[in-house]
């Protein structure tokens, strides 16, 4: 799984995988990450949400089974995509973070 959720996070361009490194890897928060890069706070919380976007997208095609139309179902459900966000945050670092 390590293997797998790297890969995806260096697929990612590089203003979306440091804003994701800065966030979840270094703990700093928005303002912070703002500060550092010299962008927007806006700015930063777009990018980290296409960047948790991105990879939950790319470990869901390279971990999940071809889905029956009852997983598809269940895949598209809330509590499925909370689940996979939880289990994205906690492969990525310690933090926890709010859904938008």
């Amino acid at each position: 799984m390590g293997d797998t959720l790297r890969r995806a996070i260096e697929t990612l361009s590089g203003k979306y995988r440091e804003v994701l490194f800065l966030q979840d890897v270094k703990n700093l928060s928005t303002a912070e990450t703002a500060w550092v890069l010299n962008i927007t706070v806006g700015a930063v919380r777009y990018r980290l949400l296409r960047a948790r976007m991105r990879v939950r997208d790319a470990l869901a095609t390279r971990l999940l089974p071809k889905l029956s139309q009852k997983n598809i179902e269940l895949a598209n459900s809330n509590s499925y995509t909370e689940d996979i966000f939880c289990k994205m945050r906690d492969l990525t670092c310690q933090n926890s973070f709010s859904l938008p």
